[in-house]
């Protein structure tokens, strides 16, 4: 690697799904999750180290991380989740605390989209919508 941060060994069942802000400081975080189903998040501080993580462990793999985005306008980065039996669900997050868990239906979902929608401050990037579709109860 002839530029970049060396972030160490990780563990190959470990894989990165998904990236975001989660503390509002204005550098981008690292969420992974392994083949067990646990999820972890790394709060990346401005020169690219780790500064601090959790994990939460034994999430049913049947779940993915669809998104990640500021889906409640907080500042915050938070998780869109989809499960193999069409369920849709956000973690609204405050940092690295889920503050609400969501249920958003059962159903075929296919994620149209995703824009930037205004910053709440000027400095910030803005935070990511995405334009979900439904098309209906799911058959099986």
């Amino acid at each position: 690697m002839s530029s970049g941060i060396d972030l160490g060994a990780v563990p190959l069942n470990w894989t990165v799904v998904g990236t975001g802000d989660f503390n509002g400081d204005g550098v981008s975080d690292i969420l992974w999750r392994d083949t067990a189903g646990d999820l972890a998040i790394w709060l990346m501080n401005s020169t690219g180290q780790e500064a601090s993580g959790t994990t939460y462990p034994q999430i049913p793999t049947t779940w993915s991380v669809a998104a990640t985005g500021d889906f409640d306008g907080n500042g915050t980065s938070d998780i869109l989740w989809l499960d193999t039996s069409g369920n849709l669900g956000v973690w609204l997050m405050n940092g690295l605390a889920v503050s609400s868990q969501i249920s958003l239906g059962n159903g075929r979902y296919e994620l149209a989209g995703a824009r930037r929608e205004r910053g709440l401050r000027a400095a910030e990037p803005p935070p990511l919508a995405v334009n979900i579709r439904a098309f209906g109860p799911a058959s099986g």
